[in-house]
């Protein structure tokens, strides 16, 4: 972004507070595959762009409508009928595996659309992941036991084994990674300290990421090696 597109910005946030950056959040986007379709639902307009952004279609946001496991719209779009349903449960993109909490169905007029809805950083935030095997091992415990909390701010945070450490990770559609950790520098018995290394090593190498289906977070490094969380 070119530094006169960076300050008009930042200029535009400043004048308006947080009114701007709470109307982009509020932003719902859902998008698919073969063919390329996405979704964004704003405020007062939904806009639906297919076939790669050939085609494109906008409506007035209608009345939410609650369904069994999510809610629902139904309106008018370019003479056709556009329904959406989003459910929330769990739904990985086809092409990049990338995990979304919600799996978004939208009809215009006869045509069907399937694909992945909501924020992926959501599935890592807001909660404290405790971790419990490292590179097919069940970890050794002590009072605090290995953790990681994603933040909204792009940081990450927890317990290693031994020390506590902390950096930022990157969520994109190419997978899962962190930046520098930075930890302290305490000693402990040689069990914890390897496994810290192990813990640490995974996150600094980290490629992707999924779901299990009882709701573990499985990160994998670039050689295989995986490390499994759960929410505690």
């Amino acid at each position: 972004m070119k530094a006169l597109q960076y300050l008009t910005i930042a200029a535009v946030l400043a004048a308006t507070g947080s009114a701007v950056a709470q109307t982009a959040a509020e932003n719902y986007v859902a998008r698919g595959n073969e063919p390329g379709w996405i979704l964004t639902v704003g405020g007062k307009t939904m806009v639906l762009e297919n076939d790669y952004g050939a085609s494109k279609v906008e409506a007035i946001v209608p009345a939410q409508h609650k369904v069994a496991g999510g809610y629902s719209y139904a309106t008018r779009a370019s003479g056709q009928r556009l329904d959406i349903e989003v459910l929330n449960r769990l739904c990985r993109d086809d092409m990049s595996g990338l995990s979304f909490p919600d799996s978004v169905t939208v009809t215009l007029g006869e045509r069907v659309l399937h694909g992945c809805g909501g924020d992926p950083a959501a599935l890592l935030q807001h909660a404290r992941w405790l971790v419990v095997s490292i590179d097919g091992k069940d970890v050794v415990t002590t009072d605090a036991k290995p953790s990681m909390v994603f933040e909204t701010t792009g940081r990450v945070a927890g317990h290693a084994s031994c020390n506590s450490y902390g950096g930022d990770y990157k969520l994109s559609g190419e997978g899962l990674s962190f930046g520098e950790l930075v930890s302290t520098k305490r000693a402990c018995a040689a069990p914890l300290m390897e496994q810290e290394n192990a813990l640490l090593a995974i996150l600094r190498d980290a490629v992707r990421h999924e779901f299990a289906d009882d709701g573990s977070l499985i990160i994998e490094a670039s050689d295989g090696r995986t490390l499994t969380a759960r929410k505690g």
